[in-house]
Parts: C-alpha cells; sequence; structure tokens
C-alpha cells in the first residue's frame, strides 16, 4: 500500500487528506501544531514537527516504513513549504513531492526573486522598492508591505500591511528595523480603485504544460491576504492575464500546483502579478469541482483529467471566516446591501463549502474554536 505524507495540514492539507482517505492508502500527517484545522480529523495518522530536525526524524521514520517505493509528499500549506526549503531540503532525495524542481520552488517561493524572475519575462508588476530606497524613505503612497516568505511572518504586522502615509511608514519601518527584520520585508506600490480586481490564477502543470486551470475572483478576504469567498470568473482580461502566466510557467518547465495573485485593471486593460505561490493554494476544494478527478490523477490513479463543465460559476466559501469578512464589511458600510449581495454570492453559484464534510466533523469545530480566539483576540465591539 503506497505511504503518502501531506506536509502542513491547513485547509489544502485537510483537502488533500479527505480526497485520499477514500482510496487505499497509507496517509502520513505532519503539521506544525496540533491546532491546524486538518489535525481535527479522523483520517490518517498525525504528527507534529514544529521545526527541521522533528521534520526529519519523522519523515525517516515513514520511509523507513515505506519498504521499496518512495512515499508520495504533497504540500498542505505555504508555511509548511518554507519550514523545508529553509531546514529540510534533503526531503527531496526521500520523498517524491509533487511539484518543480528544487532550484524552481526555490526561486518562486521568495516574492524578491520571482518579481526579478516575472519582469525579466516581461510580466507586469506593481513598482518595486528597493530596500535602499525603503531606508532612505523614497517611496510613494499608499503602499503595501509584504513579507518576503511566510518563514517571516509576524502577527503584530500581519500578513500584509497597507501603508498610507508617511507617518505611518515611518512608525512601520522603525518597528521592523527595531526588530531586525527590515530585510525579510517587501513593499510595492498599493494600487485600487473601482476598476480594479483582484483574481487568482490556480492550476496544475506537468513539466511545463498546463493540466488543468482555472481563474477565480477573491472577494471578500479575512484576515487580509486569506480568501474567504472565491468565484470562478472569465473573461478576455482575465484570459489576457493568463496566456502571459501560462508562457511563463512553460518557460521554467513548471511541475505541480502553482496560484498565482494578479489584479486586472478594467480601465485601462493592464494587469499586474501580485505573488506567486508555487504550491496548492487555500480554495484549491474548488478546483475539484471542475475537475473531479484532479487528486486521482496527480497521485498517479488515473491517466487523464476529467473536466466538468457546470452551469454556474464554481464557487468556493471558508463560512467561519467569510461570515467575519461581511461582518466587518457591514460595519465599515453600514448598509443592508451588503448582506444581500451575501446572499446572493452563496444562492447564485456551484458552491463548495472548506470545512465542512459530513463524515468528518471535528474540523469544522476546529474552525469555530479558532474563530472564537480570534474575535476574542481582536475584541470587536458593536
Amino acid at each position: 500500500m503506497r505511504h503518502i505524507i501531506i506536509l502542513g495540514m491547513n485547509f489544502q492539507g485537510l483537502f488533500f487528506l479527505r480526497e485520499l482517505a477514500k482510496k487505499r492508502y497509507n496517509l502520513h500527517c505532519i503539521g506544525r501544531n496540533q491546532e491546524e484545522i486538518g489535525m481535527y480529523s479522523r483520517y490518517g495518522k498525525k504528527y507534529v514537527a514544529a521545526n527541521g530536525m522533528a521534520l526529519r526524524q519523522v519523515v525517516k521514520e515513514i520511509v523507513a516504513g515505506s519498504q521499496d517505493k518512495k512515499p508520495i509528499g504533497l504540500f498542505g500549506s505555504g508555511d509548511y513549504l518554507d519550514l523545508v526549503l529553509a531546514e529540510f531540503p534533503e526531503i527531496f532525495q526521500m520523498v517524491d513531492i509533487v511539484g518543480p524542481e528544487l532550484a524552481v520552488l526555490r526561486m518562486l517561493n521568495s516574492k524578491s526573486t520571482a518579481y526579478e524572475g516575472l519582469i525579466a519575462a516581461g510580466l507586469s508588476v506593481p513598482k518595486t522598492y528597493s530596500f535602499q530606497e525603503l531606508s532612505q524613505g523614497l517611496v510613494s503612497f499608499p503602499l503595501i508591505a509584504k513579507w518576503i516568505t511566510k518563514e517571516f511572518y509576524e502577527d503584530s504586522i500581519g500578513k500584509t500591511k497597507v501603508i498610507s502615509d508617511s507617518d505611518m511608514f515611518e512608525q512601520f519601518w522603525k518597528s521592523v528595523e527595531q526588530e531586525g527584520r527590515s530585510e525579510h520585508i517587501i513593499c510595492q506600490e498599493y494600487i485600487s480603485g473601482t476598476y480594479i480586481q483582484e483574481l487568482g490564477y490556480g492550476a496544475y502543470y506537468e513539466r511545463g504544460s498546463e493540466i488543468a486551470s482555472m481563474v477565480f475572483s477573491q472577494k471578500r478576504q479575512y484576515p487580509r491576504g486569506l480568501s474567504t469567498y472565491a468565484r470562478e470568473v472569465k473573461n478576455e482580461l482575465s484570459d489576457h492575464a493568463s496566456a502571459h502566466i501560462r508562457k511563463f510557467l512553460s518557460g521554467l518547465n513548471y511541475s505541480g500546483f502553482i496560484e498565482v495573485d494578479f489584479l486586472v485593471d478594467y480601465q485601462s486593460a493592464r494587469y499586474y502579478i501580485l505573488d506567486i505561490n508555487p504550491r496548492p493554494w487555500g480554495s484549491i476544494k474548488m478546483f475539484k469541482k471542475r475537475f473531479p478527478n484532479i487528486v486521482d490523477y496527480v497521485i498517479g490513479e488515473n491517466i487523464s483529467i476529467e473536466e466538468r463543465h457546470l452551469g454556474r460559476p464554481a464557487a468556493f466559501a471558508r463560512v467561519f471566516y467569510d461570515f467575519m469578512a461581511i461582518l466587518m464589511e457591514f460595519r465599515r458600510r453600514k448598509s443592508l446591501s451588503v448582506l444581500g449581495e451575501a446572499f446572493r454570492d452563496y444562492a447564485g453559484s456551484c458552491l463548495v463549502v472548506d470545512e465542512f464534510d459530513v463524515n468528518d466533523w471535528r474540523p469544522i469545530w476546529g474552525c469555530i474554536k479558532k474563530g472564537l480566539k480570534s474575535v476574542w483576540k481582536k475584541r470587536i465591539h458593536w
């Protein structure tokens, strides 16, 4: 029986675990702590490995028990991808990792080197400020600050931070310099407006060829950077941007799952690449709505991809987080139209709900618990 290792038990890891549990596999689920959503699932054997040393020991034990055939490895979170690249790259010799070559993975997983590659290939990205420009305050506002990789993520700053003026920037830059983390930050112009829409391109590749893909709007986020409601879209400008992304990935001979965040400006007919995630993405469960046998194909159970033609757009909701996003938007706009719009989102699509599974209910409790902790931490008052 083939052994499969899921590295990271966030929503992506939970998706893979539930899909693979329908087959006869030895499933090994590795999380950084017991609170990761997939660790609540009834399926698979669970391990906690918070650092590279612990992960190395767990993987060695699994490989030793897998007899002649290497285990298959799937990344189930961006955090774990960063951990592997920083502390345990040898896993690529021990396990058949679903993904690109290690050098390509390293290049795309770091925002700084990914942007360099995108610019060299002629793709449009927002203006990115150099470390020297940032340290001298030679920037224009508004701008957005991001961590170069998730490895350096700090709750005190968040996944991203929009900075609107020089006073705010001075305070922000002083705080990251005091922590000795300024070199781990990348800052870009913040593009927004009435005609701007943020989209995601999610796909699976083999040796530079696109096997399956979809484009989706990331309508709501909570917290910033975490998509809570996504909906499949298709239009001329999204197709144009997707064609450029496809050409870029083909040139890298890319393999595996990938998600690219980009903005489209419907007024100027331009696009801007925001972020590249060379791994399965958070709303990947929606991908299965369009390509029902994608997981079977990836692990070699099927020789071709089945594409389902739906009557309505596929959509994805992370319900508990989306409730918070809707609540925050309602508080900001103070209009019942926010609730009406959310109702239409849920009623007008082929919806998949990320956490819900009648045969595996414990992750729902994990989401509720995490949501309550978040509410208590933020002290939301009406």
